[in-house]
């Protein structure tokens, strides 16, 4: 794997947001792949709750020292609900700061026999087991898990009353959190919006569920990806929109039954991973140019002289008669002139020609080398962009490669057999 190389650095980009004086300058980037991470949050803890068991309350048992120490996978459902939560609170405290406004609630501080305490002197025991939380909110003023987390405690195995009830205060904390993050900054709402979507769209899911998924969906993702282009990480936007345009012409396909693409199984299986890479693209954890090589780099060179190859010819065709022929027979006539007056042997005069031929050629070139040149480097930025996106995104796309190879590998046994 190669080590990264901007060919032009993009500048992070830094706006005046609303702050609670004149306003302050911030991080616009950090406060949008925050809110992006807060929408995805979001739909991870109202999917947990849909389908994860949350009425068996592990801290009754009995502990037992284990080999090793708990992984994330070997928590119970009510300690990843609360997890949720917790990363629910860290990113909207996060967005607060980073827009200069305060006001989202208290943090819980430690006191010194190492339990919580809030501003308002009321404790947690140290598992930090409560309804409150390790980071909830005491004052009210911004959005709150406070009744996310009572609800969590009151389900009960065998009452789906419980969970229903569990799953509409979900929600009514997502409308506060999309109200409260639409009122900070337009980008800021879309941006918690598209991590959301996404996420629902990369669900893990049946086979039958894939063409809904990327029925219409798709483009709402894409106008959301263009509009916050600016402020998300240099070519994530383009990559992942690429991907995902790769991703519903492949999940179309299988739906018609085209037997050159991948199943639908393959696809479902492969999908959650894809939706993995595209988060950590687009919050910055992995920089797509570091999955290019020199092949890809290859590529992109070969696919740039091509493209200006074509720009020449066809720009010598535009400009050859309206410029280059008028100069040319402009030029012809001077030197004719020229050679006419001339005094000397046919040599001389040939030579007086060649010369005021020569001189006329080089100014000419001088004229229109200058803007030509400043013309080509423009036009092939985005060029040398796009060419690099593609590239990128072939690489983000690899569990889509996946599916077809495990599609086509099966069906190569079915037909040994």
């Amino acid at each position: 794997m190669q080590p990264r190389q901007q060919l032009q650095t993009e500048p992070v980009s830094r706006v005046e947001m609303p702050g609670p004086g004149e306003g302050s300058p911030t991080d616009e980037r950090a406060c949008v792949v925050t809110a992006l991470r807060l929408g995805w949050w979001m739909a991870d803890a109202y999917h947990h709750a849909r389908t994860v068991e949350l009425g068996e309350d592990t801290a009754a048992r009995p502990v037992a020292p284990r080999s090793k120490l708990s992984n994330l996978t070997e928590m119970s459902g009510r300690q990843r609900m609360r997890m949720y939560l917790d990363g629910v609170e860290v990113a909207l405290d996060r967005i607060a700061a980073l827009t200069g406004q305060d006001g989202t609630g208290a943090l819980s501080r430690q006191d010194g026999a190492g339990r919580l305490t809030s501003q308002d002197g009321s404790r947690q025991d140290g598992a930090g087991q409560d309804e409150t939380g390790p980071l909830a909110r005491r004052d009210g003023a911004g959005p709150c898990t406070a009744a996310v987390r009572a609800r969590i405690r009151e389900v009960a195995p065998g009452r789906p009353a419980d969970v229903d009830a569990l799953l509409v205060a979900l929600d009514e904390l997502n409308v506060d959190v999309l109200r409260w993050a639409m009122a900070r900054d337009h980008r800021i709402g879309l941006a918690y919006r598209l991590g959301r979507s996404l996420a629902d769209t990369v669900r893990r899911c049946d086979a039958e569920q894939l063409a809904y998924r990327f029925g219409g969906r798709q483009h709402e993702l894409r106008r959301w990806l263009d509009e916050l282009a600016g402020v998300l990480p240099p070519y994530s936007a383009p990559v992942v929109r690429h991907s995902l345009a790769r991703w519903t012409t492949a999940v179309r396909a299988a739906t018609a039954g085209d037997p050159a693409e991948a199943e639908l199984g393959d696809l479902a299986e492969e999908l959650r991973d894809q939706g993995d890479v595209w988060r950590s693209v687009l919050t910055g954890g992995l920089h797509p140019r570091d999955l290019l090589d020199e092949g890809h780099y290859a590529v992109v060179a070969r696919n740039l002289i091509i493209r200006d190859r074509r720009l020449v010819v066809q720009a010598a065709r535009g400009i050859c008669g309206p410029v280059l022929v008028p100069l040319l027979v402009i030029l012809l006539a001077v030197v004719g002139v020229s050679v006419a007056a001339a005094a000397g042997s046919p040599a001389a005069r040939v030579g007086v020609a060649l010369l005021g031929l020569g001189a006329g050629l080089a100014a000419g070139w001088r004229a229109i080398s200058g803007p030509a040149l400043q013309v080509a480097g423009e036009v092939n930025r985005p060029l040398l962009h796009s060419e690099l996106v593609v590239q990128m995104a072939d690489c983000v796309s690899r569990p889509l490669d996946a599916a077809r190879t495990a599609s086509h590998t099966r069906r190569t046994g079915a037909t040994l057999r």
